[in-house]
């Protein structure tokens, strides 16, 4: 187990019957195109499809169709807020070192930077609140570790502290079970 994960653990424990733990990565990544970090697999394995004190969805691999839900994410989200590429250095996914959203928060999202080696990227953080960009060298496992440690420093401003403060009733991860997908006959 990382240092980064077993920080986690302490800080904000799996949930008990933790949900989609089990992933065949090897068909994920081939679908995608696009090695994962073994931090996120890690986390995944630990904490399965979740979310985070209520308000922020770590995106599974058994929610759709990951690659273009991924493309519709960027374009949904960035792409359609007056000038929100402006500073955003980074193409959309799949362009070699594009942004691969991995966390959202309504309108916000948490992406890699999908340059080099998969467990060396970077995250950036997109706000629509103010446009705000921070562009963060660390993983998603150090990435919570922070946001949920007493002493935030650059979240301060973006996330509430009545979500992630100790004591908080909605400081949990919580199991997040997709809907079942309803087909429906075509009508003649």
């Amino acid at each position: 187990m990382t240092s980064a994960l077993a920080d986690l653990i302490e800080l904000l424990p799996p949930p008990a019957t933790p949900h989609a733990t089990v992933v065949d990565w090897d068909a994920v990544e081939n679908n995608l195109r696009l090695q994962l970090p073994d931090d996120y697999k890690r986390f995944i394995e630990t904490y399965g499809n979740c979310t985070i004190c209520h308000t922020l969805a770590v995106l599974h691999p058994e929610n759709g169709d990951w690659a273009a839900d991924s493309a519709r994410l960027l374009t949904d989200v960035i792409d359609s807020v007056n000038r929100g590429r402006d500073r955003v250095p980074y193409p959309n996914y799949p362009t070699p070192g594009g942004l691969f959203p991995i966390i959202q928060r309504e309108n916000d999202l948490v992406c890699w930077v999908t340059q080099g080696n998969c467990n060396e990227w970077t995250l950036l953080y997109w706000s629509t609140w103010g446009i705000v960009v921070y562009e963060l060298p660390m993983s998603l496992t150090q990435f919570l570790v922070e946001l949920l440690s007493p002493q935030l420093s650059w979240t301060r401003d973006e996330f509430p502290d009545v979500w992630f403060e100790l004591g908080s009733e909605y400081r949990k991860a919580e199991p997040y079970v997709p809907p079942p997908t309803v087909e429906y006959e075509d009508q003649p």
